[in-house]
């Protein structure tokens, strides 16, 4: 058994569990609610069966309808609140959080869990327990027809955005954590790479995206899938940015628009960063983004290009620490 202790740790779980790795496999999510963007955290629907309660306002006709096309198995069932995402390869995510934005993405909500192994989750029962029904047309359109009344009925009035914080952690904060979440570096020099033909196949096929939002090269081993990676320009250290890795492909020789020698591997965010968790700190600010190109200058951008290791260095963190205060 891993106790998930952050949103980024579930969010990739539920990934994993539910990224189909056999014909044979069984995959099945009884959750509560499917939100507008559970389509980023629920890839593979090819044959994977959801059931869910159909909440307006919680539960989105739409997403359910895109999930449909693309071979999901709906169902339905009424007082439904569990949260179970189960594979009958790779295990089973039990856990706080909806297939849902605010829960797995920008929403920020502070979400946990555990992953278990196969055979430990018995699902027969599970369904059993939730009394599933089939999803029909008909309650879809009274779903969309309830959740656009609620909408409208609401209005958005006193309502924070999805995805606004009060307090942002910063970096210094970041620094002085004794649990801070780990992170990589992912900086590039050229803007002429393309995204590899392989890698948006496997985007297409797993998560119906043919355009993948953001690639970056990498030499084997240095990147795996959901890893942060901030994101810079070489050699100023600038144009900072977060991006999450939804997975990693090896780019083959003869894709010549992607290719690198030295960095055959690609990895790839598939979507808008408001579909993925909170990334570790906040980069937005106008002084983190000088102390961040004064710490590369400091530390040189040779070192950077020539290091083997993709983590931050502890010299470039401290540099980074001190030019911030």
């Amino acid at each position: 058994m891993k106790i998930l202790y952050t949103s980024t740790e579930v969010h990739s779980a539920i990934k994993h569990v539910l990224e189909q790795s056999t014909p044979t496999e069984k995959r099945v999510a009884l959750v509560a609610f499917v939100g507008e963007g559970a389509e980023a955290y629920l890839p593979d629907p090819d044959k994977f069966e959801l059931v869910c309660c159909l909440q307006p306002g919680a539960t989105s006709a739409q997403a359910l309808e895109r999930l449909q096309k693309r071979g999901a198995i709906i169902s339905k069932a009424d007082r439904l609140h569990m949260k179970v995402y189960w594979s009958s390869v790779k295990g089973c995510v039990i856990c706080s959080a909806n297939a849902s934005t605010n829960a797995l993405g920008k929403g920020g909500l502070k979400e946990a869990g555990v992953l278990l192994p196969p055979g430990v989750v018995e699902i027969g029962k599970l369904l059993q327990e939730a009394k599933a029904a089939p999803i029909t047309s008909s309650d879809l359109r009274h779903l969309k027809r309830e959740s656009d009344r609620l909408a409208a009925a609401i209005g958005g009035i006193g309502r924070r955005p999805a995805g606004s914080s009060s307090h942002p952690t910063s970096f210094v904060e970041w620094y002085e954590s004794s649990s801070r979440a780990n992170w990589k570096l992912g900086w590039w020099e050229e803007d002429t790479l393309e995204t590899a033909s392989a890698a948006k196949l496997k985007s297409l096929n797993t998560f119906g995206i043919n355009a993948p939002r953001d690639a970056v090269n990498f030499a084997k081993g240095q990147v795996a899938k959901g890893d942060w990676l901030l994101r810079f320009k070489l050699p100023e250290g600038t144009e900072p940015d977060w991006m999450h890795v939804d997975f990693v492909i090896q780019v083959p020789l003869s894709d010549k628009k992607a290719y690198e020698p030295a960095y055959p591997y690609q990895a790839i965010q598939v979507r808008s960063k408001v579909h993925y968790p909170t990334p570790p700190f906040d980069i937005d600010s106008r002084n983190f983004r000088r102390a961040l190109k004064k710490a590369v200058a400091e530390f040189g951008y040779e070192r950077l290009v020539n290091s083997r290791s993709v983590r931050p260095p502890a010299e470039l963190l401290k540099k980074i620490k001190y030019n911030l205060t």
